[in-house]
């Protein structure tokens, strides 16, 4: 599993398997610290392509896609996959980062917002012994899913890879805009509150989180920092206890000592005792 330790908002380095106390159900278990630049990743680009973000929307996510796909390592994948009325695999797991750049520059939205659809497609597709992070951007509600949140979120609880999504969400109107703000075209219409917290839940469902962006600067930055916070992460392995019953097991993972906090996956979904846990 992996897990991002930070103190004040900042990322904390340099610690080691004893450092965490992490818990199936209440009860410590051994944990084992793997070394994350050994575990490559595959990156999967999540991206609404509905035509409510066509113009400046469509790009500032192209300038912030770009940002991403230049903070991943050399051993890296990245995929692209987007939604609108239909899901679309437009470029299957690969480490030439540049193909996936030229498919994101040449994106033309059409349609609705199948984004339930979407982030379900962008955990089941790949199949890969490596990390998959996924990272879905969107700019407003689900319209034409065929997936319900509920659906959506058992099939993440069940997967291993770490979701975090993007939301455009507009600044309230007492905010006072900076020049930089105004230079980069505040988004006046985004998600609202109702929708941010869905995508924060299935989010959190995989020890990711929602992030929200008001304006093109906002969403290059955000990209940015998901792709460094890459880097800063650990990754515990442990052995769940032998002949589990079936069911969802709940996971805590703590420090030691001292303060921090940690944010990793709430728990696990155990297959019984022929097969194991997921």
């Amino acid at each position: 599993m992996d897990a991002v330790v930070t103190r004040d908002g900042q990322p904390v380095l340099g610690l080691t398997a004893d450092d965490f106390v992490l818990r199936d159900e209440g009860t410590a278990i051994p944990v084992e610290l793997v070394g994350a630049a050994s575990l490559p990743l595959v990156a999967v680009l999540a991206f609404d392509a509905s035509r409510s973000i066509a113009g400046a929307k469509l790009w500032a996510l192209q300038v912030a896609g770009a940002a991403f796909l230049e903070g991943l390592l050399p051993a890296d994948q990245a995929s692209l996959v987007t939604f609108n009325e239909e899901v679309t695999w437009v470029v299957p797991p690969t480490a030439d980062k540049e193909q996936v750049a030229r498919a994101l520059a040449s994106l033309q939205p059409r349609g609705g917002t199948a984004l339930f659809d979407g982030v379900y497609a962008a955990t089941a597709l790949p199949a890969s012994p490596a990390r998959i992070l996924v990272v879905v951007f969107s700019d407003g509600e689900d319209n034409v899913s065929w997936l319900d949140e509920g659906q959506v979120a058992g099939a993440l609880s069940r997967s291993n890879a770490l979701v975090h999504v993007v939301g455009l969400v507009p600044l309230p109107e007492t905010h006072t805009k900076s020049a930089l703000e105004e230079d980069d075209r505040v988004i006046a219409r985004g998600m609202d509150d109702r929708h941010v917290k869905v995508l924060g839940r299935l989010a959190g469902a995989t020890g990711g989180r929602f992030w929200s962006a008001s304006s093109a600067q906002a969403l290059r930055t955000t990209f940015a920092e998901i792709a460094e916070s890459m880097r800063y992460r650990y990754v515990l392995r442990f052995e769940p206890p032998a002949d589990l019953p079936s069911g969802w097991r709940r996971l805590e993972v703590k420090l030691r000592r001292g303060p921090g906090t940690v944010q990793a996956r709430p728990g696990y979904w155990a297959r019984g005792r022929a097969g194991g846990a997921e």
